[in-house]
């Protein structure tokens, strides 16, 4: 699953009320979604947004796995699930 989303995280990690309330909504769904299709509850972002998406997923699901792009090996293969908050990356 990728997070993508327009709007910056602050320095100190905080993120617009709105935002939020669609965020741990989706993380929740997309989650359930994934453990009933038997995968890895694995959450890919950027880096910028890794420790704050991480605090958040694991406070909704302690078994997720928040990742940064940059943490991946060259070599992995992804398949995407699906891009959380797509309604804010659209513009």
């Amino acid at each position: 699953m990728l997070f993508r989303s327009n709007a910056p995280v602050a320095a100190d990690g905080s993120i617009e009320p709105s935002l939020m309330r669609l965020l741990v909504q989706e993380v929740g769904t997309h989650l359930d979604q994934m453990d009933a299709k038997g995968l890895p509850p694995v959450v890919v972002c950027g880096p910028r947004a890794r420790l704050t998406l991480a605090r958040i997923v694991k406070k909704i699901r302690p078994q997720a796995h928040v990742l940064a792009m940059t943490e991946l090996p060259l070599e992995a293969e992804l398949t995407f699930e699906d891009m959380l908050c797509k309604q804010a990356a659209t513009p």
